[in-house]
């Protein structure tokens, strides 16, 4: 004789499979039965086509979220490109500032160059000075040139208010100052292949330099007739046309 299981627990049984498939109509036998059966070819179907459709979906999020991104410029061109805009604004910048140059032109030396020597026969009352790193060439209109007179020990402090070049390639530098009476005072330099040469205009007198080689000697105008060309060294020049003093303002 076959055994059946007793109604109440085959209702428990059911009641237990509704609750965990979801089961809510009226008749949870028949629900049962269609939740426990194989699914069809057209449920698998449908299934597998919604799988597909979710994948495609996470793809094409995933794709966008990608073109989206934005690969940041590197490091080293950013700061390459900063510092050549850096460097074009400072030198646009220095273009337009004023120069500001401030030369010695020579120094006083203690005692008389070699080069020099055979000029002591002569009397003449000359003070050496050595200017080997003064550079002419350098010299722009503005500039401040310092020129120290050895015979009266003292310097006047002038600027540059010409600059003509030379066809031999030198240059012909005018400078000036003024001590604070009001009067103007003018200084010409001319530098020539090797040699150097110089009028000082003072309130006491006018001083001459006449240098070669970076070492030169300076005499008043008193003693101009002992001027003297490196090309013949025997011969005296001719005396030189003392530059008026300009008009007082």
């Amino acid at each position: 004789m076959k055994k059946t299981a007793p109604l109440g627990a085959l209702a428990l049984l059911t009641a237990s499979l509704a609750a965990i498939y979801g089961l809510n109509s009226d008749d949870p036998q028949q629900e049962l039965e269609q939740a426990l059966a194989p699914p069809t070819p057209q449920q698998k179907s449908a299934s597998n086509l919604k799988d597909e459709q979710t994948k495609l979906n996470e793809g094409s999020t995933q794709l966008t979220q990608q073109s989206k991104t934005i690969t940041p410029q590197p490091a080293n061109a950013e700061k390459q490109q900063t510092v050549l805009q850096a460097a074009s604004d400072e030198e646009n910048v220095a273009g337009d500032l004023p120069r500001a140059t401030h030369a010695r032109a020579w120094n006083k030396l203690p005692e008389v160059p070699a080069q020099f020597e055979e000029l002591l026969k002569d009397g003449t009352e000359r003070h050496f000075v050595e200017y080997s790193n003064f550079k002419v060439q350098d010299l722009r209109v503005g500039d401040q040139l310092d020129i120290p007179v050895p015979q009266l020990d003292q310097n006047f402090v002038t600027e540059v208010v010409s600059v003509v070049p030379l066809e031999h390639g030198g240059k012909d530098i005018t400078s000036r100052f003024d001590t604070g009476n009001g009067e103007n005072y003018r200084v010409t330099l001319t530098s020539g292949q090797g040699a150097l040469y110089a009028t000082i205009d003072t309130p006491y007198e006018t001083y001459f330099v006449q240098g070669h080689g970076g070492e030169a000697w300076v005499i008043s105008s008193r003693e101009m007739s002992s001027l003297r060309s490196w090309d013949h060294s025997d011969e005296l020049l001719p005396e030189p046309v003392k530059a008026p003093k300009p008009p007082v303002n």
